[in-house]
């Protein structure tokens, strides 16, 4: 099942453990995505994409934080699969960051 291997550097890990990873902030962050369509969706300007992009960039690096700090032991299971702490961070913000850049364009084409 090759659609569900992403390759990292130098080795092939399954899409669906940096999914599994995700799933701890996803409804977080797919809310912070939501209302951000909302605020370009009502405001119809598209000048204010830069900013809403360093908003979600913030975000994301409050959630990592947070997500380090309350709940860092339960990152064991990932080193044990041999996923580094910034693996599965950037694997993570890649994962957003499609989604979010998806929810945006769909936005602007709809207004």
């Amino acid at each position: 099942m090759w659609f569900l291997v992403w390759s990292l550097p130098f080795r092939d890990v399954p899409l669906r453990i940096l999914f599994h990873f995700f799933r701890n902030f996803i409804w977080l962050s797919l809310s912070i995505t939501l209302f951000e369509c909302v605020l370009l969706w009502g405001t119809g300007k598209n000048q204010f994409i830069i900013s809403l992009l360093l908003t979600k960039l913030a975000a994301n690096v409050l959630i990592a934080s947070l997500f380090l700090f309350f709940q860092g032991n339960k990152l064991y299971f990932y080193y044990n699969v041999g996923l580094t702490r910034i693996e599965l961070f950037g694997s993570a913000f890649v994962i957003d960051m499609v989604f979010w850049t998806t929810a945006i364009t769909l936005t602007v084409l709809a207004s």
